[in-house]
């Protein structure tokens, strides 16, 4: 009989997947923050430069 015919390799299969689901969606919304981050910093500098352009 081969192991991975066993329903403990299909439940810790199962449990992997799981996991690795939850690590891509965990690190799609650490990519999403940061890029929201970002183009919060950008978006601020452009604000500043423009302050200053109009106060000048």
């Amino acid at each position: 009989m081969d192991y991975r015919d066993t329903e403990d390799f299909a439940r810790l299969k199962e449990a992997a997947a799981l996991r690795a689901r939850q690590l891509r969606g965990d690190a799609i919304d650490a990519m999403w923050n940061a890029i929201g981050r970002a183009l919060r910093r950008v978006w601020t500098a452009l604000r500043r430069e423009r302050q200053i352009t109009l106060e000048a």
